[in-house]
């Protein structure tokens, strides 16, 4: 199990080092509609604007986090807005003289938005009010917090089986964040929605 009574997270002591992002701004975001789905009709790149300031945040911000340059993994969902993010930090790190290697996970995936794929973005609250009811709700045929969270399980503990020691940079979205610092945080289900949202392109060090 990886949930005990859908309320405490078990994730054990990692051994490599987790860094999260959300994508740079997109064309989803530009619309202020709910993507979930890859290659669907709101599965769109990123807005070609505002890269100068990113390239700065991120130029500052890893020298500051890691002890030394050597290898980065970073790791991006399926969905298009996370992949052409994934490769334009990949660009910045290499200039920093970081190894990168970049895969993809749809472990990684936005939430599944079921029916309120494609809806504006206040939509949104129709599933927090029932992620407050219980996470194993499923209004509108869409994902739960639980099935959420049980994916991200899974996605951390193949990356603590394949990786021993390494700096890994996952490039993601809104809902799969505020999960994944749960996580870390150890903080129990009923609190999911109280995460601080992450801002497009802001970068998180994972600590548990």
């Amino acid at each position: 199990m990886v949930l005990k009574d859908n309320i405490l997270i078990q994730l054990n002591k990692v051994r490599n080092t987790y860094f999260v992002m959300r994508h740079f701004f997109s064309i989803a975001n530009q619309n202020q509609v709910l993507a979930g789905t890859p290659g669907g009709e709101h599965d769109l790149g990123i807005v070609d604007a505002d890269f100068e300031s990113h390239t700065s945040y991120i130029e500052e911000f890893f020298p500051r986090a890691l002890s030394s340059a050597g290898r980065v993994i970073v790791l991006t969902s399926t969905l298009k807005r996370a992949i052409e993010s994934g490769r334009v930090v990949a660009d910045i790190l290499g200039a920093l003289n970081y190894k990168v290697m970049i895969e993809q996970s749809p472990h990684l995936n936005e939430r599944y938005y079921g029916e309120l794929e494609g809806s504006k973005v206040s939509e949104w609250r129709k599933l927090y009010r029932a992620d407050l009811l219980s996470p194993d709700s499923s209004p509108y045929l869409a994902e739960s917090v639980t099935q959420l969270l049980n994916r991200l399980v899974i996605f951390i503990n193949n990356c603590e089986a394949n990786f021993e020691r390494e700096k890994i940079l996952l490039i993601s979205h809104c809902d799969p964040i505020q999960a994944v610092e749960m996580l870390f945080a150890r903080r129990c289900l009923k609190h999911y929605s109280e995460v601080k949202e992450t801002r497009c392109g802001e970068i998180r060090k994972l600590a548990m």
